[in-house]
């Protein structure tokens, strides 16, 4: 399958879960049965204050400025190494994917759940944490896949992105402060994004005479 049609793909998939997480989050602040139950098993599980400075190491990962700085380490590497097509995908990713994250924020202006092992601001859906940690992490993987045919080193890369953004994810609910459609919910709209950015570069990039499939 085309570079297009995997990306396309994702797209469409990412849309359609963030839709159907859309209606489980329902009209503002009261979950669903299932989202309530989520949320309190993975409370139950892994959430709660003994567990607080793991847990906030790991949401430390998704944090703005973590992103921040980890999209300006990257662009800046991509020039040094003469790739700015890189760079521009980083950045094109990250910084329009964070404001997807405001825009939908206040569109469904959802309350955040009652727990208050730490402070939040903001709306509650979805996850700006997962939106952020979907899109830097999983292009970084991506960016590995297209740099090396060594099926070691993408495997490597793909297990180690998702891992970094699902804890980053269920972290959010374990401190309390997203429920699960929150997070799903991010993860979509972050995947979506991701995907429908890169082809934008591809395009652009085709236009601009250079060959995009390397990402960079």
């Amino acid at each position: 399958m085309s570079r297009a049609r995997v990306a396309a793909l994702v797209a469409a998939t990412g849309a359609a879960v963030f839709v159907a997480m859309a209606v489980v989050a329902g009209a503002h602040a009261v979950p669903g049965p299932l989202d309530a139950a989520a949320h309190a098993v993975v409370l139950d599980a892994v959430g709660g204050p003994a567990r607080l400075p793991l847990i906030q190491w790991v949401t430390w990962l998704g944090n703005h400025d973590t992103l921040v700085a980890g999209v300006v380490l990257v662009a800046l590497l991509s020039l040094v190494a003469r790739r700015p097509w890189r760079a521009v995908r980083v950045v094109a990713a990250s910084g329009g994917g964070g404001l997807v994250s405001r825009g939908l924020k206040e569109v469904f202006a959802r309350e955040r759940p009652g727990v208050d092992l730490v402070e939040a601001a903001g709306w509650s859906f979805p996850s700006g944490h997962a939106v952020g940690a979907m899109i830097f992490y999983g292009l970084l993987a991506s960016l590995v896949w297209c740099s090396t045919e060594r099926r070691g080193v993408r495997a490597v890369a793909v297990i180690a992105g998702a891992l970094v953004v699902g804890a980053v994810g269920a972290s959010r609910v374990a401190l309390g402060v997203h429920y699960p459609s929150d997070v799903v919910a991010g993860w979509a709209a972050g995947a979506a994004w991701l995907a429908l950015s890169q082809l934008a570069v591809d395009a652009v990039q085709r236009r601009a005479g250079a060959p995009p499939p390397g990402a960079g």
